[in-house]
């Protein structure tokens, strides 16, 4: 037996609801990181530490079962770059309201696009 092909409609849905959810993790990830740096309180730092932790193994997971599946399926780049922009904007604000400069939230969310690229690559997501 052959295995059934989801319609593209519901990969196209599943990405959508998975790029939302990725979001958030980003922003976790974003404002974590700059707690972490921004503290010297040692509890504080691992209480961020393991909030950074978890979102990592969250923003990996959803990468591997959904995003990359999704866009493999569906015949779509690794790069969006209107996403991109908008996470990286995000990424200042966040910085912004922590305190540090827009740039240091953008350096954070670079980092974590690239770690989502790689992700992607790995699991066969056209590079174009």
């Amino acid at each position: 037996m052959g295995k059934e092909i989801e319609p593209q409609g519901e990969w196209q849905a599943n990405l959508e609801r998975a790029r939302e959810i990725l979001s958030e993790i980003r922003e976790t990830l974003i404002l974590s990181w700059l707690k972490i740096h921004l503290t010297d309180d040692k509890k504080e730092r691992i209480i961020w530490g393991e909030r950074w932790g978890e979102a990592v193994k969250e923003e990996v997971a959803l990468t591997g079962d959904v995003i990359a599946p999704a866009k493999i399926e569906l015949g779509l780049p690794i790069a969006n770059r209107n996403q991109e922009r908008r996470i990286k904007r995000r990424a200042g604000k966040i910085s912004k309201m922590c305190g540090k400069t827009p740039e240091e939230g953008i350096e954070i969310a670079r980092r974590h696009i690239r770690v989502t690229k790689k992700i992607q690559h790995r699991l066969g997501v056209d590079g174009s």
